[in-house]
């Protein structure tokens, strides 16, 4: 029996690893990640592209998972359990009530430029593209970035949390360069704050791989 080609022996062993990782270590796991963007890769090598996409959109969505509105709190070391429970409601019109309601309580007791009351309106915004509102998504986005930049100067952590969350909707708008930019930076930004061996700077770097390779598809062959 002749053997399998080069191409399709990698995608098996990639698929083999790729379901191990989901079992040992979970589907959110750098690791885990890394060998779906493999996976992505190796089908497109093959000329698999609507698999490959298939595929790439299946890892977006479980990095922007990653990325939502627990993110900030992590990263300041306070765990904010309204936010939680909000992103978990299985009720997609009242978790925007409830957040949209907890946000103007925190403009009006804190100030509408308080890193309490951004990182609500980032949780927002995570939330409206969790739900497909990719534009209201991209719009709250922008305006949290531009403010936390302001307010925190551009070296602080959730800037770059609004960097990485930004390029997610970003990409899934079709806005492959400026989404590159902004995981470049959130990327390294992670790093030199957090160390290059960090959950988020490692994730952020996946990123950065992933809206690459998506760009290199579009280039045309050079090839004679």
């Amino acid at each position: 029996m002749p053997s399998a080609p080069q191409s399709e022996t990698e995608e098996m062993e990639i698929r083999s690893v790729l379901k191990e990782y989901e079992r040992v270590l979970g589907a959110e796991h750098t690791e885990t990640l890394r060998s779906r963007s493999n996976l992505v890769n190796a089908l497109r090598a093959k000329g698999e592209y609507a698999e490959a996409r298939e595929e790439q959109r299946k890892l977006l969505k479980i990095m922007a998972r990653i990325a939502g509105p627990a993110q900030p709190e992590i990263l300041v070391s306070r765990l904010d359990m309204a936010i939680l429970a909000m992103w978990t409601d299985d009720k997609p019109a009242k978790r925007l009530q409830k957040i949209r309601a907890r946000i103007l309580i925190e403009e009006r007791v804190f100030g509408a430029e308080h890193p309490d009351t951004l990182r609500s309106r980032g949780a927002l915004a995570s939330v409206l593209f969790a739900q497909e509102k990719h534009e209201e998504s991209e719009q709250e986005h922008r305006a949290v970035l531009k403010l936390r930049e302001r307010v925190l100067g551009d070296q602080h952590p959730d800037v770059f949390v609004s960097c990485f969350n930004l390029a997610l909707c970003l990409e899934e708008r079709y806005k492959a360069e400026e989404s590159l930019a902004l995981m470049q930076r959130a990327e390294a930004g992670f790093r030199k704050a957090l160390g290059p061996d960090h959950p988020f700077a490692q994730t952020a770097k996946l990123g950065v791989e992933v809206i690459q390779g998506k760009l290199d598809e579009k280039q045309p062959d050079s090839g004679c």
